[in-house]
């Protein structure tokens, strides 16, 4: 008599289909999508840095703002927030500065594939949000671990980054503006 294979489950993947499938999945981030395009218009510009091309001090390994060079940059479809700003003083009886505070956005997943970017600490964005002055920020925080649930959509699968970047001043990126 012969004897019957036991069937494997996979309990990890029956988990993911009982609540959505892949079909519900891509239909709730292609509505999210249409949604940043048509009523939240934000737009970034993402400048990632050619290492290959920049220029390093050969003893610290760093570059000067003037000697780096960038890849053209890619506009993202993103939902911001920019925190309050606060006032800085140059020195202890200095000129006061005040700036935007942090700018975070989050991008869909599926944008960043299909528009072949990897986010990464150390680049730059820039976003117009008056439409009277381009402001510059560095990526502080580039989200590159996002299998946590809160970036799920029903536990299903991660479809979203949030990015954390501050803002540089202008006069540390003149160069950038002639790409």
């Amino acid at each position: 008599m012969a004897k019957k294979k036991k069937q494997n489950i996979d309990l990890e993947q029956d988990r993911y289909g009982a609540f959505m499938s892949d079909n519900s999945f891509d239909l709730e981030v292609m509505y999210g999508r249409e949604y940043l395009k048509t009523d939240m218009p934000f737009v970034v510009k993402y400048y990632r840095i050619d290492i290959i091309k920049t220029k390093v001090d050969e003893l610290y390994d760093e570059s000067k703002p003037a000697d780096k060079k960038f890849f053209p940059p890619v506009k993202l479809n993103v939902m911001l927030e920019i925190e309050d700003g606060e006032t800085k003083f140059l020195s202890e009886n200095g000129i006061p500065r005040n700036d935007t505070g942090h700018l975070k956005f989050g991008v869909f997943q599926k944008e960043l594939d299909e528009k072949k970017v990897e986010v990464s600490r150390g680049d730059y964005v820039s976003f117009n949000y008056s439409g009277e002055n381009e402001r510059f920020y560095e990526i502080d925080e580039a989200d590159n671990i996002n299998d946590t649930t809160s970036k799920t959509i029903a536990g299903y699968k991660p479809f979203y980054r949030l990015i954390t970047a501050t803002q540089v001043k202008e006069d540390v990126l003149p160069f950038i503006r002639g790409i």
